[in-house]
């Protein structure tokens, strides 16, 4: 099922943009702990993860609104919570499934849930700016 979320939803529920918001930094490859970053922060981490890295960045962690951003050797995953429904931002019609590393374990995923890996920070950067359009711009598939 495909799902445009937002539609007559409430927006952030607190001012975008002002790096107020928190997100938390996991990386599984290379083994680092657990950090809490502003956005110029996650920004900086995620251009200096290595290739090989196994990582992921949550915007608003614990939020009502959360965008999670996986991140691999080649590719990007971009899952929101809203209300309580998680949602996969679907990045193509591609068939299939790929074998990728996230959270640090060996998974089966599907291949039109993946993005560039060079597209997760910039929804970061979306969804800081603006959760609410960052809602309504992409079509998000319901788990």
């Amino acid at each position: 099922m495909r799902v445009r979320t937002g539609r007559g939803r409430r927006g952030p529920s607190r001012a975008p943009g002002n790096d107020l918001t928190r997100i938390r930094f996991d990386c599984w490859q290379p083994d680092q702990p657990s950090r809490l970053l502003g956005l110029a922060e996650a920004e900086a981490a995620y251009a200096a993860l290595p290739p090989t890295a196994s990582a992921t960045f949550s915007w608003n962690d614990g939020g009502d609104e959360v965008v999670i951003i996986g991140v691999g050797e080649d590719w990007s995953t971009a899952t929101m919570i809203w209300d309580g429904t998680f949602y996969d931002l679907e990045a193509s019609e591609a068939e299939g499934e790929r074998d990728i590393v996230l959270c640090g374990q060996v998974t089966e995923y599907p291949e039109r849930l993946l993005l560039p890996r060079e597209r997760g920070v910039e929804l970061l950067r979306e969804a800081d700016a603006d959760f609410a359009a960052l809602a309504d711009r992409y079509t998000w598939v319901e788990r």
